[in-house]
């Protein structure tokens, strides 16, 4: 662990504290973390679909979109998590789909009984154009599932529309797309349009007052699609304003980063200073380890990048 700097150095010193923190963490070994009541389904396949120079666009990134939107549930503060399309993620009250360009039948029949049964869905734009074969369904966009996909939301697309570089479309609650619209001509009698094109980039492209932002409420469960690609402080205000008081998630301070994990017998509370500066916070529970931090009167300030791991009993 000896730089090639040796070890007067700020790395051989920021390794050292690592190592002085690692003796304090013994009892937090072999514990497991608490999930997140929100999931982002991520999908390998799909991130190698977007890379084919055929598409609509050469521009679309999978892994990008996953992580803007991990980013805006953190700015939001809140924590998801993070979860392979072909794993469990039935335990999550709200998984969020974005740019999942490849669905099998199967993956949208589990969605249908996910929703069905009472879960929520986010489904973005540039997810299940095509099945897990590569080919596009029939009927409208999005055409996986054989249609289903289409009915859980209560949309149906006709085409897609792409902006060329410095070009925008505004959308009615203030978000900003710059690269792609599917262009929504039909929606169910039940669904509710939340956010439609406008402004002078709307008009040109013959998108004004066409659904954008899309909710439906299917069997005990709701769905919200987003024919568009939006900024990541325009899914922050998404998340706060439309998703956590539908599905009841408590927004927390978005200059930290909290995930438990759990014994038989404890609950450690980790959070982590995301913020670039110093953080006071009224910790509960017995400390486990301050990293970069001081204590105060009940409280804790923790400075740039520290970490203050507590425990409770279960």
């Amino acid at each position: 662990m000896l730089p090639h700097a040796g070890a007067d150095t700020c790395l051989f010193r920021q390794v050292c504290e690592t190592g002085e923190a690692l003796k304090d963490l013994a009892e937090v070994v072999g514990t497991k973390v608490v999930p997140s009541r929100v999931g982002i389904l991520f999908d390998a396949q799909s991130q190698w679909s977007t890379e084919i120079p055929t598409l609509p666009t050469t521009k679309l990134d999978h892994w990008h979109d996953v992580r803007d939107w991990y980013r805006a549930f953190l700015d939001a503060g809140l924590r998801a998590d993070v979860v392979p399309l072909a794993h469990e993620w039935e335990q999550h009250n709200l998984l969020v789909l974005p740019t999942l360009f490849m669905l099998s039948d199967s993956a949208v029949r589990r969605l249908e009984r996910y929703v069905r049964g009472g879960g929520a869905i986010v489904v973005g734009y540039a997810t299940g154009i095509v099945n897990d074969a590569f080919q596009v369904g029939l009927g409208g966009y999005p055409g996986a599932g054989k249609g289903l996909l289409r009915t859980m939301l209560g949309v149906s697309g006709e085409e897609f529309n792409i902006l060329g570089p410095d070009e925008t479309v505004e959308l009615s609650d203030g978000s900003i797309s710059w690269l792609w619209q599917t262009c929504l001509t039909r929606i169910a009698d039940d669904a509710e349009m939340l956010a439609t094109y406008t402004g002078a980039g709307a008009r040109e492209w013959e998108l004004s007052g066409m659904p954008a932002i899309v909710a439906h409420q299917y069997g005990s469960g709701r769905t919200w699609y987003i024919g568009c690609d939006v900024r990541r402080e325009d899914i922050t205000r998404f998340i706060c304003d439309q998703l956590a008081p539908q599905i009841g998630l408590e927004l927390g301070d978005p200059r930290v980063v909290s995930i438990d994990r759990a014994s038989d017998t404890h609950v450690f509370h980790c959070v982590f200073n995301r913020s670039g500066t110093d953080v006071e916070l009224c910790p509960t529970g017995n400390p486990v380890l301050l990293a970069r931090g001081s204590h105060g009167h009940d409280t804790v300030t923790l400075h740039a990048n520290g970490a203050l791991i507590t425990q409770s009993r279960r």
